[in-house]
């Protein structure tokens, strides 16, 4: 395998292992605000980076149907039963409230059958056929059109309340980031291209002090970002800084494995989760949650891939690679 894919195999790895971190029951607020301010914008930015720009938007929604549509209805299938075990469902009417917010994407785990994260999966469905219909048709002016998008987007989050559709509103915000790794893939920022050492600590420290500054903690599931200019500032460091990271650590097998299995990983965190609640007492302490989360997820992995049917929808068939757009 190349240093490319080593290294985004090694990027999304980090990228998940910062998604459960981020779900970790008691997570400082300090350590929330640092993983909130740029997890979700480097999948995007990921997703950018591995985006083919010669399909049409037609063949890349035909695509994303199979590759983030059908797992995530199988996914949300699968989330009805720990959510009717474990009490987020405790009624017919509920069941049939969370069946709606489940269909509609609602970033809530009161609203959907306990399954919050697969809202990326919508999400990035909207995001890339949206910039599939830009890089086909307003190719001359796409970068003012992912600048008036970011605006538009920011706007949205601000002043409009209430869930949009398969979250649409964060797909405006999105499609900045999925730009940003479609510019960086082709000038192969990933592909052994040598920078300063000193980028890494830089970029992390202002990752670090933008996101703790930022006035309000950012949450694009949440729509919220705070003060645009810090959370974008925030973002793009830790982006920057995770991908140096990747980069150093693209030969590590376990982000490998991490890497090439975020999808199942991403899908099942909230299920996975709940039965850790149910394992450990509420004060056991936030980093053993996490460790105990991240393993129940590499078990449930291997487990899955028992199942052919389920491997086959979630791409994690032994020694297969995860769909790259996935998550």
């Amino acid at each position: 395998m190349d240093l490319r894919n080593r290294t985004i195999d090694a990027a999304r790895g980090i990228g998940i292992v910062l998604v459960v971190l981020g779900h970790a029951i008691g997570l400082p607020e300090w350590l929330f605000r640092v993983i909130y301010s740029c997890h979700m914008p480097l999948f995007f930015f990921l997703s950018g980076y591995l985006f083919n720009g010669k399909r049409s938007p037609l063949e890349v929604m035909r695509r994303n149907s199979r590759r983030l549509l059908m797992p995530y209805a199988v996914a949300a299938a699968i989330a009805i039963f720990p959510s009717i075990l474990f009490g987020n469902t405790t009624s017919l009417s509920q069941f049939f409230v969370q069946l709606g917010g489940t269909a509609y994407s609602i970033p809530r785990s009161n609203l959907t059958f306990y399954c919050t994260p697969l809202w990326f999966l919508t999400c990035l469905f909207c995001t890339e056929a949206m910039y599939a219909a830009l890089t086909r048709y307003a190719r001359h002016v796409v970068h003012v059109v992912i600048a008036a998008s970011l605006v538009v987007g920011c706007t949205l989050m601000a002043f409009v309340k209430g869930f949009s559709p398969w979250n649409i509103k964060i797909a405006f915000v999105a499609l900045f980031y999925f730009h940003l790794g479609f510019v960086a893939a082709e000038s192969k920022m990933l592909d052994g291209r040598r920078f300063p050492a000193w980028t890494l600590p830089l970029c992390a420290l202002g990752w670090i002090i933008a996101s703790l500054w930022n006035p309000k903690a950012a949450n694009l599931a949440g729509e919220t970002i705070g003060n645009p200019a810090l959370f974008l500032l925030a973002s793009i460091c830790g982006i920057w800084a995770l991908a140096r990271l990747a980069r150093l650590t693209a030969t590590s097998r376990a982000l490998s494995f991490l890497g090439k299995n975020t999808l199942p990983i991403f899908a099942f965190n909230y299920p996975l989760n709940l039965f850790a609640q149910w394992l450990f007492a509420p004060t056991t302490p936030w980093f053993v949650f996490a460790a105990s989360e991240m393993a129940l997820a590499v078990g449930f992995v291997f487990l899955l891939r028992r199942i052919p049917a389920i491997a086959r929808v979630f791409s994690i068939e032994s020694g297969q690679r995860a769909s790259p757009t996935a998550v």
